[in-house]
């Protein structure tokens, strides 16, 4: 019989009391079979609001649970290399503090790794946002694209598992999932998309804020090309 895989959960999270519990529940009740969570650890950067707070309710009725607090807000690319300094098991998950991941999904995205093939894999990202509003339409319209792409060649994002030999990442990178899927190729493995793993999450709300995103993950996709020789499907005009 094959031993289970272990894998840890890292949570990124600014301001997200109205989140995080939530997702914390989601975390803490995976249905699990060939995989074991080892640890759920929260880096709360700066928040200002009850997002520490609820995470040490969690803590005491979860003992997985971890909040590390960083006193600035860094940025995700450094508020991520901080969880992987303190990772011990062979495999890592990430995902934003804004999402939540459907009941089995850690365990789809975790179990690929008996392919020793696959050094990084990603689920579906499903947005919430109504269809019926124009930006709403535009979201989801972008996550179909996005979906129907990674199924040709996988580009993953929102929530990812990755094998822990990733050290760091560029701490001024904006595009911090991708950044690791540079690292991931880098050492000879492949991607995988796992469609059936949904990670349910929140596009933005207005025309303004759309833009805003698009914007600065473009210059994030192309400072990564720079800087880690990466090109994401999306740049390809193939």
């Amino acid at each position: 019989m094959n031993s289970k895989l272990h894998c840890t959960v890292g949570v990124f999270a600014y301001n997200e009391e109205k989140n995080i519990g939530k997702l914390l529940d989601a975390l803490t009740r995976q249905k699990l079979e060939s995989v074991v969570i080892d640890e759920i650890i929260v880096v709360s950067s700066a928040s200002k609001d009850k997002t520490d707070s609820i995470v040490n309710e969690w803590a005491v009725k979860d003992n997985r649970v971890r909040l590390v607090a960083e006193p600035k807000r860094r940025g995700k690319a450094n508020a991520i290399n901080l969880f992987l300094s303190m990772v011990s098991s062979e495999l890592v998950v990430i995902e934003s503090g804004d999402t939540i991941p459907a009941p089995d999904t850690i365990e789809l995205m975790v179990s690929v790794f008996r392919n020793k093939r696959f050094g990084m894999s990603g689920g579906r990202p499903m947005p919430e946002n109504s269809s019926r509003t124009f930006i709403g339409y535009g979201v989801n319209l972008l996550w179909r694209l996005h979906h129907r792409m990674a199924t040709i060649t996988p580009k993953l994002g929102e929530m990812v598992a990755f094998r822990n030999i990733v050290q760091s990442i560029p701490g001024t990178s904006a595009v911090d999932e991708a950044s690791i899927e540079a690292v991931i190729i880098q050492a000879g493995y492949e991607l995988t998309y796992v469609p059936k793993a949904v990670i349910h999450n929140k596009g933005p709300e207005t025309i303004t804020d759309f833009i805003k995103q698009r914007r600065r993950i473009a210059a994030g996709h192309l400072w990564l090309q720079t800087e880690q020789q990466h090109v994401v499907p999306s740049q390809r005009p193939g």
